[in-house]
């Protein structure tokens, strides 16, 4: 019997802008342990990017035009890349780079240990890749952590990034364009309790810089919690159509934005005194506990 080769993709998007960090990125890709991948990008009006790939070393590389919102465009480019033919779609942002074995450990992990999703830990680092906070996840998650939908009920550390996933996961599914995006497919897709797992055998270097709004800096603000606030209200809003619990949870957030402003400082106060220093995505807007 002939078997079917693995084909693994690493996809990405790009954007104008992102000239000052891409050559980082191909050359993280370019000097990957294992070489048997394809490269899709979804470009988002990057005017220049043919002057970036025809250099590169990466032998396979697929671009789609998209001019859509960010959400949407990474919708696209899944569904292209299941076009293509993937098994394993590895998630990248164009202004992170990647440890040199983390193609590597993606197959180790969802091959030969039959797992469907890798997350993988993240050093911060500044804009000139300089680590700020190393291993930063794994100050809170084991290697070989198995991964539950409650893992990311409340936060989020499965970033488009530091993840991996079998296509088999996403096709013939609804993959829902809402932002932030990584939150949203973690979620649906955890909800179907695969064989997920964390690793801190390989590491996304995550960038810090003025256009990563989300960023992760070990600070908060009030206006990091307003915004915290709004997005947990939609997110929870859209997950819980089939779900009371995370309906209660929307409701509940909705409550919090629509506060009085003492009502609402009081709260802020409980959020600052019970804030992570090594806070994931979305962690610090909180549900109070009485």
């Amino acid at each position: 019997m002939k078997y079917k080769p693995i084909k693994t993709v690493v996809f990405t998007t790009v954007f104008d802008g992102i000239e000052l960090f891409f050559n980082d990125f191909l050359e993280s890709l370019e000097l990957q342990t294992y070489k048997d991948f394809s490269l899709v990008i979804a470009n988002d009006n990057f005017s220049k990017l043919n002057t970036y790939t025809n250099k590169s070393s990466i032998k396979d590389i697929h671009v789609i035009d998209v001019d859509s919102a960010p959400a949407e465009n990474r919708v696209i480019g899944i569904k292209e890349c299941i076009d293509l033919g993937a098994d394993i779609i590895i998630f990248a942002d164009s202004d992170d780079t990647f440890d040199k074995n983390r193609v590597e450990t993606v197959h180790k992990y969802l091959l030969d240990k039959s797992f469907d999703i890798l997350i993988n830990d993240i050093n911060i680092c500044s804009s000139e890749l300089k680590i700020l906070n190393k291993n930063y996840f794994s100050k809170r998650l084991k290697n070989n952590y198995l991964i539950k939908f409650k893992d990311i009920l409340n936060s989020n550390f499965c970033g488009l990034s530091n993840s991996a996933i079998k296509t088999n996961l996403i096709k013939n599914t609804s993959i829902i364009a809402n932002d932030p995006f990584d939150w949203m497919l973690f979620s649906c897709l955890l909800l179907k309790s695969p064989k997920a797992v964390y690793t801190n055998e390989t590491s996304t270097h995550y960038r810090q810089h003025n256009s990563n709004f989300i960023g992760m800096c070990n600070m908060v603000n009030d206006d990091k919690l307003k915004h915290s606030i709004d997005i947990k209200a939609k997110h929870y809003k859209i997950l819980g159509k089939n779900n009371d619990s995370l309906e209660e949870l929307s409701e509940y957030f909705n409550k919090i934005s629509s506060m009085e402003r003492e009502e609402l400082k009081n709260y802020y106060e409980y959020c600052y005194s019970n804030y992570h220093k090594n806070s994931f995505w979305w962690e610090e807007a909180k549900k109070m506990e009485f």
